[in-house]
Formats: structure tokens, sequence, C-alpha cells
């Protein structure tokens, strides 16, 4: 049991569906997805995950699929986006953010997060002498298609869930090789 001065008392144990609930009721957000189910992911071939060590890695790759499209007011507007939730940390707790944020398919840092894992997951087979999956995995990859940093922010929102989604495809098909 946690002890009082480790229990911030504003950070509250909410499922998934309770955040969703908040933040459609408070502040009118819509939420679209997952547009994968648990059982549409893939299953990584045992070989893989054991010699490999890529359970943290898929486990990014797992979450981005079963995120949402979450609209909110913001749109480009990146520095009311970052005031609004330093208002939120102040009232809920960063674990309530962090949630948040984490269920985002459009968030770029979890883009970042699941191009890292593809690139680490192809990096750690092809040290395994798993040659040949590893170059048709860099090919689903395709580091010469992502989008990030300004590029990424400056596109408006329906460019971001056809890339997002587009971007969900390559992550299925890239499972899908390991399967």
């Amino acid at each position: 049991m946690a002890s009082p001065e480790t229990t911030n008392p504003k950070e509250e144990m909410i499922s998934n569906d309770g955040l969703i609930k908040f933040f459609q009721e408070e502040y009118n957000w819509t939420f679209a997805g997952p547009f994968y189910t648990q059982a549409e992911i893939p299953e990584v071939r045992e070989e893989y995950m054991e010699k490999g060590d890529i359970t943290a890695e898929l486990g990014y790759l797992r979450d981005q699929l079963l995120s949402y499209v979450i609209a909110d007011q913001f749109d480009k507007n990146h520095t009311g986006r970052r005031i609004f939730w330093d208002k939120i940390r102040e009232q809920k707790g960063e674990g309530f953010v962090k949630k948040i944020q984490n269920l985002s398919k459009l968030r770029g840092a979890n883009l970042t997060s699941s191009s890292w894992a593809m690139q680490s997951i192809i990096r750690k087979l092809g040290k395994q002498g798993y040659l040949e999956i590893a170059q048709e995995l860099e090919k689903i990859l395709d580091l010469k298609a992502l989008k990030g940093g300004d590029e990424y922010a400056e596109m408006d929102f329906d460019e971001k869930v056809a890339y997002a989604r587009e971007f969900d495809a390559r992550i299925h098909k890239f499972l899908k090789i390991l399967s």
C-alpha cells in the first residue's frame, strides 16, 4: 500500500471508458476507433519474441493500433493545447493526463514511439540473423514516408487522421509478417 506522501490525491483510477466519457461530457470531444480489435492484431511468432527481446516494442505497436482519433477544440493551436493540459494536470494529476494522451492515435509522440519501435524490432531481428525478415519489415516501415516534427504539426486534422490510419495499416502489415 502506498504511503500518503507518495499518493497524489488528485490522481484518480479511471478506466479508458471513464476518460473518454469525461472528455466527451466536459469538453465535447469526439472519439473514433479503435479501428482494430485486440483479436485482429496478429500474434508475433514465439521465435521472434524469444530471440529478439521485442516485447516492449510490440507494446507500443499494439497501443497505437488500439488508440483513438480524438477531436478536440485545438486543431493547430499547439500553445492552447499545452495550456489546457497544464490546467488538467493541475486539477487531475499527471497520470490522468498521460493516460488520455496515450489513447490518442494522432499524438505525434505516440506515432514517433511506434516508428521507433518498428526500427528497434528491425535492428534486433537483423542482429539475430533474421536478415530477410528485417529487410521485408524495413520496406513496410519506409522511413522516407514518415512525417514528423513541423511537417506533421502543420497538417490539418483530416490529413493527420489519414496519415495515422495509413500508419496503422503499416503497423498491422508489419505485425502480420512477424506472425
